[in-house]
């Protein structure tokens, strides 16, 4: 098995890039952390290793270079590992102390940063496809994010990573 490394820049301007089409399995919450299974969580650490099984025994699969990156949290063990999938589909296991509550995002096109959560409202900024941005806020169906220096409003359907997104994540994958 090939070691990968997957590096997000600040602006998401480089990702690498497969597809998937794995479907995901319906939401369950008998579970052994009592949370529901999918859900999207966030990267803790600027270095993140994800290997090929749940121990550290077994080898490093994919190294990630991003801190606040999402990922999909598809199984887990009794034993706080956590089998996840990023946004290309690729799956690795991770331990749950390298994990924590989502707070990121990916766009998945260009977007407007809006100064209010509503279509018709004025741009402030624009954000290009594959820009990691911080999640400040959701109103219907609106998030307030920011990337770099810039904040605004866009529509959540525009974003991967998002506790709204996880049922429809598969179909982008």
């Amino acid at each position: 098995m090939n070691n990968r490394s997957i590096i997000f820049f600040a602006l998401g301007l480089f990702c690498v890039a497969t597809s998937s089409a794995a479907e995901l399995p319906p939401p369950r919450t008998d579970t052994p952390s009592g949370y529901p299974v999918p859900r999207f969580v966030s990267l803790k650490y600027n270095k993140t290793n994800c290997r090929a099984g749940p121990s550290k025994s077994h080898a490093v699969r994919f190294t990630f270079f991003r801190r606040g990156a999402p990922v999909l949290v598809v199984a887990e063990t009794h034993d706080h590992w956590r089998k996840v999938r990023d946004r290309d589909g690729d799956e690795c296991w991770a331990h749950k102390s390298v994990l924590k509550s989502p707070s990121h995002a990916f766009s998945t096109s260009e977007l407007d940063l809006r100064t209010r959560p509503k279509a018709g409202a004025n741009a402030r900024g624009r954000i290009a496809a594959d820009v990691l941005v911080k999640v400040e806020a959701s109103k219907n169906g609106w998030n307030r994010v920011t990337a770099g220096a810039i904040s605004g409003w866009v529509p959540s359907d525009g974003l991967w990573g998002l506790a709204d997104s996880a049922r429809d994540a598969a179909q982008r994958d």
